[in-house]
């Protein structure tokens, strides 16, 4: 049956309306993807400005503090370097993208913030050989905690607008356990596999190198086995030995050459060259300990200089066991430095922990004997606070902080009451310098490790400390908005 003219017409009038319809929302919707997108990008150049120009801000905010307080002399107003110098070098890429009105825009800004701020620390990041061994996982794991850190304060703003604390919350809430998420993801995947870490590595190293050592049958010519027995002896008796006087060397000497005077394999002589100084009872005196060294080292060289396959097996192991034992005193050290300082309930002391553990290293001639003259000078290094530039400084400046102890915290809240813009950048400053100067301690003892016993391959940097430094950051900027809508 064929429509009428009226029904036509009426059907042509309801397909318009709904192409309308459809053309309208289509636009709306792209409308309202390039709103955000430029939401997006604005709020991006604004976390860069903010992150790059923190320390200038944070310095300048101190000394104008200061200032205010002596009327010494008047405020310094956008530093160069500082964020607003960096955001007015911005301010032509989005003057055209207006203030965010809706909920999804203000998010999608706050987001970008974080992701821009993110970025800043990427040239940073790619010094840690963790992060050079898997840079997309780890470039995946700092996205993750950067959009999660957005999101969870812009939840908190639409909450609380203006509250720095309630920001604060909302960021590390949502950054770090994004971050982990997408650590475990990355890990799970394979993306950034940690094949052997540096002291399993060296361990499995020395343990396949004394495997071939015992593996060899073969007997060294008596001749070179005699050569060694006539060595130590002469040089014991240089040493004018007596069997009186060090009966411990005497005996280990006496003992030494009754074993070389049969056949001896190339592991027989190792075992040799290790009791020389493990047999030494603990009541020996220090000459007895003395001539037991020499005659270690004696054989030593007899080994170092064979010139045979198996000898440089055993010269790889040896040196593998020594890199194990060196790598984990140091970590051992580290591990109960953090310990330590955690058990204090605010961790303020951790560098101070972190030095005096690796001090007890350098003070011990047992333990010393595990690290290289060189291992020995980057330890020193690192106590004395000159492994890296600036470490002592912060290590002075962070004393102020206050999550440096009660004291600290308790004088901060006293100065927030009383003068907040005083005590803000000086609590923003003592806790950057703080958290760099552990941070830079901590790549210090890990460069040390990485020299001694190198990984393999790295797994990816976990999320979490970032999202504490981009956490901070948000409390200057929910006050900076809150004063500007003032």
């Amino acid at each position: 049956m064929s429509e009428t003219r009226e029904q036509r017409l009426r059907r042509l009038r309801i397909e318009r309306l709904e192409a309308e319809r459809a053309a309208a929302k289509g636009a709306a919707t792209a409308n309202t993807i390039t709103g955000l997108a430029g939401q997006f990008g604005a709020g991006s150049q604004a976390g860069i400005a903010n992150m790059a120009g923190f320390p200038v801000d944070a310095v300048a905010g101190a000394i104008n503090g200061v200032g205010n307080l002596t009327g010494l002399w008047g405020p310094i107003e956008n530093p160069v370097g500082g964020s607003a110098s960096i955001a007015s070098m911005m301010e032509p890429f989005n003057r055209n993208i207006p203030e965010p009105t809706t909920t999804m825009e203000r998010g999608a800004r706050r987001v970008g913030e974080e992701v821009g701020a993110a970025t800043v620390g990427l040239p940073i990041a790619m010094t840690s050989p963790a992060v050079r061994a898997a840079p997309a996982a780890s470039a995946a794991v700092e996205g993750a905690s950067a959009v999660g850190s957005g999101v969870g304060a812009a939840v908190a703003n639409e909450v609380a607008p203006g509250s720095a604390m309630a920001e604060i919350v909302g960021a590390l809430g949502g950054g770090v356990p994004a971050g982990m998420l997408a650590s475990r993801a990355a890990n799970l995947s394979g993306s950034a596999a940690n094949v052997r870490p540096g002291i399993e590595d060296q361990r499995m190293r020395a343990s396949d190198a004394y495997g071939e050592v015992r593996a060899d049958r073969r007997v060294l010519p008596q001749e070179s086995v005699d050569d060694l027995a006539q060595t130590l002896n002469n040089r014991m008796a240089s040493e004018r030995i007596n069997p009186r006087l060090h009966p411990g060397a005497a005996n280990v000497l006496d003992a030494i050459l009754d074993d070389t005077a049969g056949p001896q394999r190339i592991e027989d002589i190792e075992n040799l060259r290790r009791i020389t100084t493990r047999s030494m009872p603990m009541t020996a005196a220090p000459d007895d300990r003395r001539l037991a060294q020499i005659m270690k080292g004696e054989i030593t060289d007899y080994l170092d200089n064979l010139d045979d396959p198996v000898a440089d097996q055993l010269r790889e192991g040896r040196d593998a066991y020594r890199r194990t034992s060196a790598a984990q005193s140091i970590e051992d050290a580290n591990t109960k430095a953090v310990r330590r300082a955690a058990s204090t309930g605010s961790g303020g002391n951790e560098i101070n922990a972190m030095r005096q553990n690796l001090r007890r290293i350098l003070d011990s001639d047992r333990l010393r004997r595990s690290f290289t003259a060189d291992e020995l000078k980057q330890m020193d290094a690192v106590v004395r606070g000159e492994a890296a530039m600036g470490q002592n400084l912060m290590r002075r400046i962070s004393r102020f902080a206050p999550s440096s102890g009660g004291l600290a915290a308790l004088l901060h809240l006293g100065g927030i009451a009383a003068a907040p813009g005083v005590a803000a950048p000086i609590i923003g400053l003592s806790e950057a310098a703080k958290m760099a100067g552990e941070g830079s301690t901590r790549r210090s003892i890990a460069k040390l490790l990485q020299s001694i016993a190198p990984d393999r391959v790295l797994a990816p940097r976990q999320g979490g400390v970032d999202e504490i430094t981009r956490a901070l950051l948000a409390a200057r900027t929910a006050a900076t908005a809150s004063g500007s809508a003032q």
